[in-house]
């Protein structure tokens, strides 16, 4: 019998059909996780992000890895995550990256509508404006009577241009008739200081950030903008308490996943994020730091953003915004 040899054509269809395959035993339910996190190791949103992380790791049974891609207001992190094909990905995708960047950067490259999918939100923490021991005030009432009196616009330090501390600022001074001029720091750290140090009278800051100066006497805090009093900064009054009903907000980050994840891995990993956000290991470290935590559904948190989107793109324009 003549033993027929396959053609070179048929061997690279077989081989190329084979390697379409998925390997034996293979799944996603085992693969690894990448948590991307659009900020240095070390920071606030990092360190959330790996402890939930390991979270989500133990109560999916799938090693998660976090990866830091910061700069360019995460947009290097976010063009990252756009391009995957999805399925094993997640983003901390924060107020710039989802609310705020479409308004900044005429040529962004991602979009947060059409290439992210919502799991929920991470944390959110209120703004609290403080200020050096010096300065000759001791309320919002009386900062705001010294600083309409200065022949000068008082300086502000922020974490940064266009950051929700930046725009928290701008925000409070339209409310408010606050005389202030920016300055901008590389961070909410560096910023506090050098209230603390008297180098700068005035900054807002994040509550994370704020509250261990605050609870300790070395920065005076005018008010927190958040609806109702934090318990971890109990004497501190909400701007809504002291004449700005409509002063609420606050730094936030959620969680996405690219859009061209299967719709059954955006309900396991939706379903992994809302149970350890709901844990009261979760609870427990998100109050210690100042963070709350919103457990609503995907659909909620979409609609949370967008109208975060409208809002703060009004203030953007109407304040002549810009990163050079």
């Amino acid at each position: 019998m003549t033993r027929s040899n396959p053609s070179r054509r048929s061997v690279i269809a077989i081989l190329l059909s084979a390697a379409a395959l998925p390997a034996l035993g293979q799944s996603d339910d085992a693969s690894t996780i990448e948590w991307v996190v659009g900020f240095p190791p070390g920071g606030g949103a990092d360190s959330s992000s790996r402890f939930l992380a390991d979270l989500m790791s133990k109560h999916l049974g799938r090693p998660i890895i976090v990866t830091n891609k910061p700069g360019a207001s995460t947009q290097i992190a976010a063009d990252y995550v756009a391009a995957a094909r999805g399925g094993n990905m997640i983003f901390t995708a924060d107020f710039s990256t989802l609310a705020t960047n479409a308004s900044l950067f005429p040529k962004l490259r991602y979009s947060p509508e059409r290439d992210f999918i919502v799991l929920g939100m991470q944390a959110r923490t209120p703004m609290v404006l403080v200020g050096a021991l010096d300065i000759p005030a001791s309320n919002f009432k009386e900062l705001l009577a010294w600083t309409n009196k200065s022949p000068q616009d008082v300086p502000y330090a922020s974490a940064g241009p266009a950051t929700p501390h930046h725009l928290a600022a701008e925000l409070l001074k339209a409310q408010s008739g606050l005389k202030l001029t920016h300055v901008p720091y590389r961070g909410a750290a560096p910023a506090i200081l050098d209230v603390v140090a008297g180098q700068i009278p005035l900054g807002m800051a994040d509550l994370a950030t704020a509250q261990q100066y605050i609870r300790t006497g070395k920065v005076k805090a005018f008010g927190i903008s958040s609806a109702k009093r934090s318990p971890n900064v109990p004497d501190v009054p909400t701007f809504i308490e002291q004449g700005l009903p409509d002063y609420e907000t606050y730094a936030w980050q959620a969680v996405v996943v690219p859009s061209k994840t299967p719709p059954a891995q955006v309900s396991r990993l939706r379903e992994a994020l809302v149970a350890v956000l709901d844990s009261p290991a979760a609870k427990e470290r998100y109050d210690t730091l100042g963070f709350e935590r919103m457990l609503g559904s995907g659909e909620e948190v979409a609609s949370f953003i967008t109208r975060e989107q409208k809002r703060w793109a009004q203030v953007i324009k109407t304040n002549n915004i810009k990163i050079d």
